[in-house]
């Protein structure tokens, strides 16, 4: 029978095992380390073969490519390049010259701009406002009210710029002054991230929402970059009170505005409501709160536009 090992011998010992295992892991780890540089170099081998003959594909096939006429847009008077990259690998793969055009870049312009058009529409910009800018909003189109209009354009690109209050409004009872063009021009200068209601409509639809949607759909104004709130106080979902508003509109406007007061997000509100029936489509909080963070543009005495381009 053995003799029992002394604590020195059984620290040794696991002194030892643990070297061995260190040693293992070690050996476990440079053989790992071996194998993945092998993959890198046969993989760089093999891209390089790839690419050499891609190269001399190209090459081959680039002087009967050159040569071949060019094809023409089918909408445009625009001749399209050869796209010589493709036109070579497709030659190659058919074994017979494939000439491949490179896209009509008139064409392109026209599909960015309907991607664009259409971004702006699912963010709520009416159609007839797509091409409205701080730069393009006509202040001009008539003498009279010309240089109210010309300061209150200036004092909208200043609030853009500076953004000393979160709320601007711009009120106005007759409909076609241009209220909303200039409501959505500041809306596009603020921000990309932004969202353009009308208020009937949106409380129309949201009204007609599940319970989750609708708390998704409020948060999303709650939340976004910048907001505009087409014809404010325009619609009643009930029974009108003395202020001329009722509790579930106020409820929802002020979780909406009030969140964007705290967080300093920018919102536009358009209304053809004076001053007094405004404040009753809201609870006192939020009506507090607007005016201590506001600027008001007044187009009360704009004529109308509208009216005037169609002759009335």
């Amino acid at each position: 029978m053995s003799e029992p090992l002394s604590p020195e011998e059984r620290r040794q010992r696991a002194l030892d095992r643990a070297e061995a295992a260190r040693n293992a892991r070690a050996a476990e780890i440079a053989a790992d380390a071996s194998a993945m540089r092998q993959r890198i170099e046969r993989f760089m081998s093999a891209s390089t073969k790839v690419q050499a003959k891609r190269a001399a594909i190209i090459a081959h096939w680039t002087p009967q490519i050159e040569a071949a006429p060019l094809a023409r847009c089918s909408k445009h008077p625009v001749d399209l390049a050869h796209d010589i990259e493709l036109s070579a690998i497709q030659s190659a793969k058919a074994n017979r010259l494939t000439i491949v055009s490179a896209g009509c870049p008139l064409c392109q312009e026209e599909a960015d701009i309907r991607r664009a058009e259409s971004r702006l529409i699912r963010a709520g910009i009416p159609p007839r406002q797509i091409g409205v800018r701080l730069s393009t909003w006509d202040a001009n189109w008539e003498p009279v009210f010309a240089p109210q209009r010309a300061a209150a354009l200036g004092r909208v690109a200043e609030w853009v710029d500076r953004r000393p209050n979160p709320f601007l409004v711009i009120l106005g009872a007759r409909g076609g002054t241009g209220k909303t063009a200039l409501g959505v021009a500041a809306l596009r200068a603020l921000s990309t991230d932004f969202r353009c209601i009308e208020y009937r409509d949106w409380f129309s639809a949201t009204l007609a929402m599940e319970f989750d949607e609708r708390f998704a759909e409020i948060s999303l104004l709650r939340q976004v970059g910048a907001l505009l709130i087409d014809d404010f106080g325009n619609r009643t979902t009930g029974g009108k009170d003395a202020a001329g508003g009722n509790l579930f509109e106020r409820d929802i406007m002020g979780q909406i505005l009030n969140h964007r007061f705290e967080q300093r997000l920018p919102t536009i509100l358009t209304t053809n409501l004076d001053g007094r029936a405004f404040a009753g489509r809201l609870d006192d909080r939020t009506v507090d709160r607007i005016r201590a963070g506001r600027l008001v543009i007044d187009a009360t005495d704009w004529p109308s536009k509208r009216q005037h381009d169609a002759g009335i």
